[in-house]
């Protein structure tokens, strides 16, 4: 909130990049890229 981010999307950014470095670790791009999807989806679900 310091930064001016709302601390609900504060909270979500902080949650994709912990997925998003895991995700990273898989090494197939198509497959990253649909979780990633599917995670930022459900992120977005679950702040609205």
């Amino acid at each position: 909130m310091a930064r001016g981010i709302p601390a609900d999307e504060a909270r979500r950014l902080v949650v994709r990049g912990f997925f998003a470095e895991l995700v990273q670790k898989i090494g197939l791009p198509d497959v990253e890229e649909r979780l990633l999807a599917k995670i930022d989806a459900e992120l977005e679900a679950s702040v609205a």
